[in-house]
């Protein structure tokens, strides 16, 4: 009477275990979904923070372009400088009056006084092959934003000045 009786309780034991899960299986369910959600947020917020980088390097290269390109449009060379100042007043500084306009169609996410322009302008004093009598400008232009040194887009031309 003991043989059949047990295993009908054997067997009732078995199959109601295997209807569910234990607290364990559980608890390590929850840990890999929760490992997985750090990484998988680890990453949004990486990705969130290059695209803001990118973002600046962007802006800090138009406005190094339009200083630049307003450089070239001058008549006369640029004077010896070492300037320090918010990108746009050293592109208003650069602009001559007839080109102020140029001003004008800057995009509204351009003028954001986060980005600060060192322009150095020096006489390079080293002879160039087949250009004589002609004195070369070196111009470097930085544009930064923020304390860290990567934040910063560097532009180095050089121009003809004066003739000797």
């Amino acid at each position: 009477m003991n043989g059949p009786m047990v295993e009908t309780r054997k067997l009732r034991a078995s199959s109601a275990g295997d209807r569910g899960f234990t607290l364990l299986e559980i608890a390590f369910a929850v840990l890999i979904l929760a490992g997985s959600l750090i990484v998988i947020l680890g990453l949004q917020s990486s990705v969130v923070e290059q695209t803001l980088q990118d973002k600046n390097r962007r802006h800090a290269m138009l406005m190094a372009r339009r200083i630049m390109a307003a450089i070239e449009i001058l008549e006369e060379p640029l004077e010896e400088q070492d300037t320090y100042a918010p990108a746009l007043k050293v592109l208003q500084q650069i602009l001559p009056a007839a080109n102020k306009d140029y001003l004008a169609d800057l995009p509204e996410d351009s003028i954001d006084l986060r980005f600060m322009a060192r322009l150095k302008v020096t006489n390079w004093g080293k002879e160039i092959p087949l250009v004589q009598n002609i004195n070369m400008k070196r111009i470097d232009l930085t544009v930064s934003w923020g304390e860290n040194k990567q934040n910063s887009y560097r532009v180095t031309y050089f121009m003809p000045g004066d003739e000797l």
